[in-house]
């Protein structure tokens, strides 16, 4: 008898994707090697600090710093039968939120002994980056402009470049002036958490960028097919740029759906009432995100 390979259900389908999901949404697992490597550096930090003469002029305990430091910032007591200990007890048993935090506030706190590094015989950051790196836990430690210890998701740093400065870079190069003033304003209204108002100058962003396109391209709207009010709105900048080869037709949709988000929050794209709505960042940074991305699309599509 012949055997039938079963076809998958729905129901598997389904399954796999609410998988996939939570793995992107899942946070970090952390490699065991990761923690140890974390927790030798740091030993050798230390141990330099103590087998030199690299110390301050006034004394400074960076091990009882670190804990203290961390233990104020968090909230939470560490346990252990020493400062060393603490620390690596943390180390050891830390969520990835509580283990970024222990190696910012580590390495920053070593920036107060700039000789360190001739001791180890590394850049302790360069070397904690590595170490993140060949393990996959994708963040990455930097020194900002005031000399404080950052650490970047680098999926974030991602979706940051890809969605927010690619087109500002964009918008610069095609000398689109008017368009990137409005998505910088929304940039600095996002960074401010003026919600309402990043979604409202990152649409004017957009329907710039589709006016000058139109513009270079030398596009007249048809009077008789803009309404009443004589002007064109987002569907007709849409309609127009498929028209122009532009937009591929099929993206019709996905173009007018990109005021969706402007609608839930009334004052980003509509009145308020009498009572202020307050919207949250995560709507923001959706509109942001989704209007940059169709930006770096309208641009590239225009240079093809």
């Amino acid at each position: 008898m012949k055997h039938v390979k079963p076809k998958p259900s729905k129901k598997d389908s389904s399954d796999s994707g609410s998988l996939a999901i939570k793995a992107m949404l899942a946070e970090p697992q952390i490699p065991n090697e990761l923690r140890v490597k974390t927790i030798k550096l740091m030993g050798y930090a230390f141990n330099g600090l103590h087998g030199s003469s690299i110390y301050n002029a006034i004394y400074r305990d960076p091990l009882n710093s670190i804990v203290a430091r961390f233990e104020y910032k968090t909230g939470k007591f560490l346990q252990g039968i020493n400062d060393q200990d603490k620390i690596e007890q943390l180390v050891i048993y830390a969520g990835i939120g509580d283990l970024v935090t222990i190696v910012s506030i580590f390495l920053e706190e070593m920036l107060n002994y700039p000789n360190i590094g001739l001791v180890l015989k590394c850049d302790l950051i360069a070397e904690v980056n590595r170490n993140f790196s060949e393990h996959k836990v994708m963040y990455k430690f930097y020194v900002d402009g005031s000399g404080r210890v950052r650490a970047a998701n680098i999926k974030s740093t991602y979706l940051y470049e890809e969605t927010v400065a690619t087109p500002t870079s964009l918008l610069t190069n095609e000398e689109f002036q008017g368009p990137l003033e409005e998505f910088e304003i929304a940039i600095d209204d996002f960074s401010k958490g003026d919600n309402k108002d990043a979604i409202h100058h990152a649409h004017q962003a957009l329907d710039g960028t589709m006016d000058a396109i139109l513009d270079k391209l030398g596009y007249t709207f048809d009077p008789n097919r803009l309404g009443k009010n004589k002007k064109p709105n987002a569907a007709h900048r849409i309609e127009a740029l498929i028209e122009k080869g532009v937009i591929h037709k099929s993206l019709d949709a996905l173009f007018k759906s990109a005021g969706t988000p402007r609608n839930l929050g009334p004052g980003a794209g509509h009145t308020q009432g009498l009572t202020p709505k307050s919207l949250e960042p995560s709507c923001a940074a959706l509109t942001l995100h989704l209007c940059g991305t169709l930006i770096v699309y309208l641009i590239e599509r225009y240079e093809e």
